[in-house]
């Protein structure tokens, strides 16, 4: 069930994005006002986040979606520890210096996606790669599945 509790935080996150920025909301007079704080992560939780790969220029190839929680590393990413490992060294920004991994110049277009919360804050990401060996290589274990 760690995954309904995560898709839970993750979807009230996102819902609280809806409001167009600048929107005003009516107070009556003399009531409280009570200043939003920056959410906070519960106690031991670094993120959950949505990881989805395609091949958008493949109408038959199917893309692969994952979850991917953090500390503690669970979710139904294969290798959810290193992808944690690499998001916490990189305080949760997917995209990283590329490694020393050397690609073949083979054009097989992969896109990868991710959309959740790392640390209190709202993560999306997507980029388009030339082939998976440039989306592993620039952005280490986190879409490796």
């Amino acid at each position: 069930m760690p995954h309904l509790a995560a898709t839970t935080l993750t979807g009230a996150a996102l819902a609280a994005l809806l409001l167009p920025a600048g929107t005003v909301l009516a107070v009556p007079a003399g009531a409280a006002v009570h200043q939003p704080q920056p959410p906070r992560s519960p106690i031991g939780f670094a993120g959950v986040l949505r990881l989805t790969v395609s091949h958008p220029e493949e109408f038959l190839s199917p893309s692969r979606t994952v979850m991917l929680t953090c500390a503690p590393a669970t979710g139904t990413h294969p290798d959810a520890g290193a992808a944690c490992a690499d998001l916490e060294r990189t305080n949760g920004h997917i995209a990283q210096t590329p490694d020393d991994t050397v690609c073949s110049l083979e054009y097989r277009q992969v896109m990868g996606k991710a959309v959740g919360l790392w640390r209190g804050r709202v993560i999306t990401f997507r980029q388009s790669f030339p082939n998976a060996c440039s989306l592993h290589a620039h952005t280490g274990s986190v879409f490796r599945f």
